[in-house]
């Protein structure tokens, strides 16, 4: 949403999409970072931006499919910490957004699981619903954060691909 927002306001940054997907945006935080985090992040981020702390996301909460987050846990690949730059940075990110979405006028269509943990669900229903005209919300009631490791994935994937293939005939 930041990078579109900023092509939207300034095209010499390249050409904005012409619709958007969005599961789960993170437009405000679900998980609770404890109390010490949130008041050492500003002091954190100026010195000592790059270190790493855990980011309180258990990985059950990124999906239903045991599965799956058997093979989160395992994944070398995966990163269980964030840097007090990141967050940050995410922060300031997430503010402009909330400021641009009213300028946001692109096809947009917002995914939201219905045991949602991670990000706030009640944020992503408000943005979503702010502008129906050009703003869809789907709900996956069984699902978590990660929409498409779901074992219902198809069905997500269907919505999209479809929600895609509407609007490039629209602007084709």
């Amino acid at each position: 949403l930041d990078w579109t927002l900023a092509r939207l306001r300034d095209p010499r940054r390249g050409p904005a999409p012409a619709a958007l997907i969005l599961s789960g945006p993170l437009l405000e935080v679900a998980v609770r970072l404890p109390a010490w985090k949130r008041a050492a992040a500003g002091f954190l981020a100026r010195v000592a931006p790059g270190l790493h702390l855990a980011n309180e996301i258990p990985l059950e909460d990124l999906c239903t499919d045991e599965q799956v987050v058997a093979a989160y846990a395992v994944d070398p690949l995966r990163e269980g910490r964030s840097t007090p730059g990141w967050y940050a940075e995410m922060q300031k990110a997430r503010a402009r957004v909330l400021t641009g979405l009213p300028e946001l006028r692109l096809p947009a269509q917002f995914h939201l699981a219905g045991d949602e943990r991670i990000v706030c669900a009640a944020a992503v229903e408000r943005a979503a619903l702010a502008d129906p005209a050009n703003r869809e919300l789907l709900r996956w009631p069984h699902g978590r954060h990660e929409l498409l490791m779901e074992p219902f994935q198809d069905e997500v994937r269907r919505s999209m691909t479809d929600f895609l293939l509407a609007h490039a005939a629209i602007s084709a």
